[in-house]
This record gives structure tokens, sequence and C-alpha cells, in this order.
């Protein structure tokens, strides 16, 4: 985790001692602050110091758990109870660390963590100066630099920040759970391969249209996928008792057929290619174009354009052009 200032050994929590009172144990603070920041603050935090690179559980009281890879919503779900239950039920260790934000992350020896906002800690001084040793659980000794449970501000905001790990393990509510984004170089490789079966897939699809345009001045909207085999096949629409059925209502069959598919991980990319006008490219001029919609399971989505002129018998195409996709087949994967 990167972005930590260096931890001075004078910070609390390095030593402590505890001792429990008689019926209650584990012992817990008799404060519980009514002001705290919002869960997706906490959230935002914990994305930004660990770099956006692990999945996250947040509870009620924004107590955050950094969870192990892989983990389904299931198992995610228990580890981070078991995570507090494990603070709770043994000793509540801190390491508070200043951040490069200039934030406190108060950490423990579970991957769990509360997230105190300097400035709205700031804001709520006064009560936290008041409360803040009625922020220590029963009979606990905090020894400091200071003496035993003497702090100065530093102390008070990681106190009250921790008293939130107290309430939610007392009353665990996961809130939210947090799935980080692949690495950019995970998401270049995956389209990168995206783009190139879906080139193969173009190739293979345009033929037909211009075929036909050729042959008969237009064509209906087809389409074509590639299997999970590689294989490419042609996919035709019809509806029926409609002989004469409009562009638009067989795209949205095709679509819809393809998005059903889709969810079954049967096919790897789809092609709908149907008859288009479009504005050409650094100009206010329209023309028709052959568009080839092209959408692959690994989030690559374009839309080529292929312009083209019909003057009496002659057929002539423009050139090429790409716009960016909407991957909506894909998009439930």
């Amino acid at each position: 985790m990167k972005k930590l200032f260096t931890l001075l050994a004078t910070l609390i929590g390095l030593n402590s001692q505890a001792a429990e009172s008689e019926g209650q144990f584990p012992p817990v603070p008799k404060w519980q602050p009514d002001f705290s920041i919002s869960v997706d603050q906490v959230l935002e935090r914990m994305v930004y110091y660990f770099d956006d690179g692990k999945d996250i559980v947040v509870f009620e009281n924004g107590t955050a758990v950094v969870l192990s890879d892989s983990l389904n919503d299931a198992e995610a779900k228990e580890f981070a109870l078991k995570t507090l239950s494990d603070i709770y039920n043994y000793h509540p260790d801190m390491n508070p660390i200043n951040m490069d934000d200039g934030n406190i992350l108060v950490q423990y020896n579970h991957p769990a963590f509360n997230v105190v906002i300097n400035s709205f800690a700031n804001n709520h001084m006064v009560t936290i100066k008041k409360r803040h040793l009625d922020a220590l659980a029963t009979s606990e000794v905090l020894i400091t630099s200071l003496g035993n449970n003497v702090f100065d501000e530093f102390g008070m905001k990681v106190l009250y920040g921790r008293t939130f790990m107290f309430m939610d393990v007392q009353n665990p509510k996961i809130v939210k759970i947090y799935r980080h984004k692949p690495s950019s170089k995970t998401v270049s490789n995956s389209l990168e391969n995206g783009k190139e079966e879906s080139q193969k897939l173009f190739d293979s699809a345009l033929p037909f249209a211009k075929n036909m345009l050729a042959e008969n001045g237009e064509f209906f909207p087809y389409g074509e996928v590639m299997m999970q085999n590689n294989e490419i096949v042609s996919i035709g629409a019809q509806i029926e008792d409609d002989d004469q059925p409009s562009s638009s209502e067989l795209i949205a069959l095709l679509k819809s057929s393809f998005i059903k598919a889709g969810k079954t991980n049967e096919y790897k990319a789809t092609a709908i290619i149907y008859d288009a006008i479009v504005k050409l490219p650094n100009s206010n001029k329209k023309s028709d174009a052959i568009a080839v919609d092209l959408n692959h399971e690994k989030g690559y989505s374009v839309t080529v354009f292929v312009p083209y002129t019909i003057n009496k018998d002659t057929l002539e195409f423009g050139e090429m052009f790409v716009n960016k996709g909407q991957s909506t087949i894909f998009a439930d994967m």
C-alpha cells in the first residue's frame, strides 16, 4: 500500500494494556459518536489508499475490510464478519497512520480500517476533546509518549475513529461490497485480444453487405457471431407473419437475441450489419453507409461505418471510419 507517511514510534497503540471489568468481555467504549463521515467518503479514500487494487467491504458505521482476492459476495461477507470478530474477541491493537492526503488511517492487526478525515474531525474537535477518554474500552490503558491515557489531538482523533469499529462489531451490517478495477495492463491486453477477434468477424461479415448492395442496391439487417471455438456463423433475422419488417425491428431482434446468448457465454463476439445514414467525419455532409456494430466479451465495442454512393449502376465506397460502441451485448458479464 503506498501513500503512507513514516510512522513515529510515539504513536498510540504500539504499547497497550487492557483489563476487562467483570461481566463485560470483550470490553467496549461508552462513547458512540453521532457524527461521522459518509460510507461513500470512507470508500473513496480506501480506494485511493489501495490504488484501486483491492476489493473492499464497508460496514454501516464506516469500518472497511480489505478482502483477499477472488472472493464472491458470500465469501466476502463471511471474511469481513470474521475479520471484525477476530479483532474484537482478541485485542483491538491499532496502528494509526498519517496519510499523504492529510487524513488518518486507523488499521488493526487484521485487514480492517477506519478513516478519519482530518478536516471533518477538526470541525468536531471540541466534542472529541471532551469525549475522547470515553472512547477507551472498559479499563483500557494506552501508553503514549505523554503518559498513560494522555493523548494529543492526533491520538484523540484516532480514538474517535476507532469507536466506529466497536460500533460495527457490536451490530455488524454490511452496506457496500466494492470490486476494484482490473489493472490497465489487464484491460489493455483484453481489449487488444477483443480487437483482433472482432476484426476477423468484421472481415467475414462485410462482404455480404457489399454484394447485396452491388446486386440489389439494398440489404436487410443481418448478424454474424464468433462462437467460443472461434467458428464464425451467419445469423438471419425474421419476424413471424411479417414479410416487410422495418430495419429497426430486425436490428432490435438481433440485438435481443445476442444479449440473451451472451449471458450464457455462447458467443465470443457479435456483429450486427445494417444500412445507415451517417454524418461524415470533418464534414457536414451525410452519406449512406454500411454500419457494423461489433461487440466482444472482453469489452471491445465499436461501430464501423463504410460510406457508399450508388450513381446509376455504379457502386462506390468511401473511406471507412470507426466510432466507439455502446458495449450493450456483453454488458452484464
